[in-house]
């Protein structure tokens, strides 16, 4: 019997292992650089204010969408690996950010902040993220825990949170959770959690920011404990998800403009696909917010499609096209 249960028992060690969420702290400007660079970006200047611990590399599956990147926490960040039961409540001491102050509504303690420069390739800048907190849910509307990332630059005026939810909403404990824009928010006890400590946190969202290409922005990424420094709060940064795309002045980006174009219509607001020929026929197109959330998807029947975006909320979609030739895709931006 030993001889058949221990190989069993191994494998079942091996496929727990494989699972968990690991956590690296202490982590060097060099190394944080390199996690963030993704497709079209070149980051520079990089700083963090916050205590050491406090930051870390992150990687392996777990509950949330994201598998690889960076951690920012109000506390430890090897405290926001295991399961649900466990308690991230350290208290490294650090100050709060008076920019996270505003958008909490308290005084806030424990900031962890990462500061860079960015050069981008494209006019869109793009970054995922999943933001958690062991203050869900006992605490919603008393502990308002904040995160954002702040960008200024030629374009922009002053400095924007490009983090928020549809609606221009910050991301924090009041703003998302169970009964506040809850088809963001991921309830991590129930079912209990196995690998993420975090009662709570956001499904994987996007921030998103017009740019001029060739131009330097910088960015504020800044996390902190509201109203007292007890109960953590952390954001997830998805490794080499920093990256920027590029449109052209009318906001669409044609990779086959010899195929299909898509165009606002003035007088309604909708954005039209137009079939130049019969060469679409039959195909299917589908329109993803930045979530990667199908919100459309038809047939194209004829030469002109009609999709309508009146109701949606301004931002990034993407259009795909499935033909017999494989995948062709566009973007819209809606003001």
């Amino acid at each position: 019997m030993k001889k058949i249960l221990l190989p069993f028992i191994m494998l079942v060690l091996a496929i727990n292992c494989k699972a968990q969420l690991t956590i690296t702290d202490s982590l060097t400007t060099s190394q944080i650089t390199t996690l963030l660079e993704g497709f079209g970006v070149t980051v520079s200047g990089l700083t963090v204010n916050c205590d050491p611990l406090a930051m870390g590399e992150f990687n392996g599956t777990s509950e949330m969408a994201i598998t690889h990147g960076i951690v920012l926490t109000t506390g430890s960040a090897s405290a926001t690996a295991g399961n649900v039961f466990t308690t991230a409540t350290a208290m490294p001491g650090t100050a709060g950010d008076t920019d996270l102050d505003s958008l909490s509504g308290s005084t806030t303690f424990d900031a962890c902040v990462l500061e860079f420069d960015c050069l981008p390739a494209g006019d869109t800048l793009m970054f995922n993220f999943s933001f958690g907190s062991e203050e869900y849910l006992e605490y919603v509307g008393t502990f308002n825990d904040v995160f954002a990332i702040f960008i200024s630059g030629p374009g922009i005026v002053g400095t924007v949170n490009c983090a928020t939810i549809p609606g221009g909403i910050p991301v924090a404990i009041n703003n998302v959770n169970n009964d506040t824009n809850s088809v963001y928010y991921y309830n991590n006890e129930n079912p209990a959690g196995q690998y993420i400590a975090y009662d709570g946190f956001t499904t994987n969202l996007t921030a998103f920011a017009q740019v001029i290409p060739g131009a330097l922005y910088h960015f504020k990424v800044a996390i902190a404990d509201a109203f007292d420094d007890m109960a953590d709060s952390g954001v997830f940064l998805e490794a080499f998800s920093f990256r920027s795309v590029l449109a052209d002045p009318t906001g669409i980006e044609k990779y086959r403009n010899d195929v299909f174009t898509v165009y606002p219509n003035p007088g309604t607001g909708m954005f039209v696909l137009t079939d130049k020929g019969q060469e679409l026929a039959g195909s299917t197109v589908n329109v993803l917010n930045v979530l990667g959330e199908a919100v459309i998807s038809e047939r194209i029947t004829n030469e002109k499609t009609t999709l309508d975006l009146t109701n949606f909320d301004s931002g990034i979609y993407f259009v795909n096209v499935v033909t017999t030739e494989g995948l062709i895709s566009s973007k819209i931006i809606k003001q």
